[in-house]
């Protein structure tokens, strides 16, 4: 079709990009194993990234997902979080972009040096993906079982397509892997830096906090199966800790109740604007301008 023959074209250009820098291209001819392998692993990996864009964009799954294996291993907690996006993109979008790279690579002319380009991709889109496991280690302290999936894919086909390189006396040299693994560094890197600056609140929401502990609100939360609570306290930052909070480990979204003498008089529940909130309380006073 046209649109088959506009995308091949693109994949084309982005190819010979590499391939200039590589030298001469060589045709030789790869097992039909090889070509198969790589279609079945980037349908695979487009199947996983459009049920990870899904997930991002829903408003509160409540850990229902296909993908929730109980505390510590949510694909929802780490979709939903604060660093699953770069400057407003989804990261799930990104590797979308890679694995449809890949099909679309299935039905060129592989030649030598595409090869090598698909190697040196596939290495510098890793590189970034491991700095994204970090921070479902240490950071999020969950993991995203389908995401790990998704780079076991990326592994298989450097694996595969290093082994055909070397069994063609094809090898790319040390320094060229040395530049992709270090850009793939800065990338990471860069990265970082746009995460924080992102996530950085141009609004103060402390006395919007403070105001609610003092007209009585409390907001019941979960912290093990709850990733709707995580992301409220994330739209707070450092005022979270002003908010009157108490931990219910069945909730799987925020509630909040309104106590006047003694008695739960109002209750909100799910994920809330800080203006949603300032009208419950009545603190519209003490939200910030334009908020």
């Amino acid at each position: 079709s046209k649109l088959c023959n506009v995308l091949c074209g693109a994949l084309h250009v982005l190819t010979r990009v590499l391939i200039l820098r590589l030298g001469m291209a060589d045709t030789f001819r790869l097992p039909t194993w090889f070509v198969w392998v790589l279609r079945a692993i980037a349908v695979t990996g487009i199947v996983i990234m459009l049920y990870l864009v899904k997930l991002h964009y829903a408003k509160d799954i409540g850990g229902n997902s296909i993908c929730e294996f109980g505390a510590g291993v949510s694909c929802e907690a780490v979709n939903t979080s604060i660093y699953s996006e770069v400057v407003g993109v989804p990261v799930s979008l990104v590797g979308l972009g890679y694995f449809g790279f890949l099909f679309l690579f299935t039905f060129t002319k592989i030649e030598k040096n595409k090869l090598q380009a698909l190697f040196l991709i596939t290495l510098f889109a890793l590189v970034p993906s491991l700095y994204f496991t970090g921070l479902e280690i240490f950071v999020i302290k969950s993991i995203c079982v389908f995401c790990e999936l998704s780079k076991l894919l990326m592994v298989i086909v450097l694996v595969i397509s290093g082994k055909l390189l070397m069994n063609r006396k094809a090898k790319i040299s040390g320094g060229a892997i040395f530049r992709d693994v270090l850009i793939g560094v800065m990338a990471s890197g860069v990265t970082y830096m746009l995460q924080i600056r992102a996530n950085e609140s141009d609004y103060d929401l402390t006395e919007l906090a403070k105001c609610m502990t003092d007209n009585g609100v409390v907001m019941y939360k979960s912290s093990l199966n709850c990733t709707s609570c995580e992301r409220q306290r994330q739209i707070f930052g450092q005022a979270f800790g002003e908010i009157a909070n108490v931990e219910n480990e069945v909730a799987d979204k925020p509630t909040f109740v309104r106590i006047v003498g003694g008695v739960e008089v109002w209750m909100i529940e799910g994920l809330q604007s800080p203006g949603q909130l300032a009208e419950f309380a009545g603190c519209q006073d003490a939200l910030p301008e334009d908020k």
